[in-house]
């Protein structure tokens, strides 16, 4: 795996560690791997989003659209 290497001031650090201690993890090496994690999460979340508004409309959430998912739930569920 390719690495990278950040050059942190002391505070900088001591701020990673602090906030790794408080997730619960081991090192600010963690925390950043998390972080990173989290980021790509977001972008792909950030693209579906963005598809979804860029979608053609297929039906329009009025009452009889919420009435059909409540029927559906009922078929299910009872």
């Amino acid at each position: 795996m390719p690495k990278m290497t950040l050059d942190l001031t002391d505070a900088q650090l001591s701020a990673l560690s602090e906030n790794a201690s408080y997730a619960g993890l081991d090192s600010a090496h963690d925390f950043m791997m998390r972080f990173v994690t989290r980021e790509e999460e977001l972008a792909v979340l950030r693209q579906k989003v963005l598809n979804g508004m860029n979608s053609p409309i297929v039906a329009e959430m009025n009452e009889e659209y919420f009435e059909s998912l409540r029927n559906n739930l009922k078929y299910y569920f009872g």
